[in-house]
């Protein structure tokens, strides 16, 4: 079924903001198994900061995953009906409102590892994996919507989680820009493009991730 563009949305990460006993609840469908951080606007979470999970109280830290993308924490087993909280720094979300268009494009490198006296048919492996993209809004470099201008993002070379909002699933990359083009006609509007590209933050992270919403 299709869905209307305009409906969609983009935002950035701004400011590490620590946080202590955040409440989590469990993720239906999931057989009690995966909690996310209840409070949306805190489920971005730092990768560079040290996360403490508590189960009635206890740390538990070292017997879990930790999605950081999306706040999400997988037991081995159903913890209920214990309380699942979190000490945590989570990455603020600002959304770029006068955003207008925006592609996002994933891939791998595909090595050969063909030999011989082996089948005639090639043989391969998908080793790194990767994702940029752009993203076009009505402004210039310096507009600031709350994690800092974008020109500062392209000059500090710093990283940032990028979510992309498609209506019913959302898409979230850590990524650092790599170029910044400002344009303007004389019979149009002052455009902003900014292309991006994956930063792979921490060992053992998601990178990049899907979410159905």
């Amino acid at each position: 079924m299709a869905t209307a563009a305009h409906n969609c949305s983009v935002y950035y990460t701004g400011t590490s903001t620590a946080v202590a006993g955040e409440a989590c609840s469990v993720v239906t469908g999931t057989g009690g198994l995966v909690y996310q951080i209840t409070d949306a606007a805190k489920r971005i979470i730092d990768p560079s900061q040290t996360v403490t999970v508590y189960k009635a109280g206890a740390d538990v830290t070292s017997t879990v995953a930790i999605n950081y993308l999306f706040g999400q924490i997988t037991f081995g087993v159903d913890p209920a009906p214990d309380a699942i909280t979190i000490d945590v720094n989570y990455l603020p979300r600002h959304e770029i409102t006068n955003a207008r268009e925006f592609s996002v494009s994933f891939a791998s490198d595909i090595v050969d590892t063909t030999v011989f006296n082996g089948d005639a048919a090639r043989k391969k492996i998908q080793t790194l994996i990767d994702a940029s993209g752009s993203l076009t809004s009505y402004e210039a470099a310096l507009t600031d919507y709350g994690g800092g201008q974008l020109s500062d993002w392209f000059t500090d070379g710093a990283s940032k989680v990028l979510e992309f909002g498609l209506v019913d699933e959302t898409v979230r990359c850590w990524a650092t820009v790599e170029s910044l083009e400002p344009s303007a006609a004389v019979d149009g509007v002052v455009e902003l493009s900014v292309g991006w590209t994956l930063d792979a933050q921490l060992a053992g992270t998601v990178a990049f991730g899907f979410l159905a919403t």
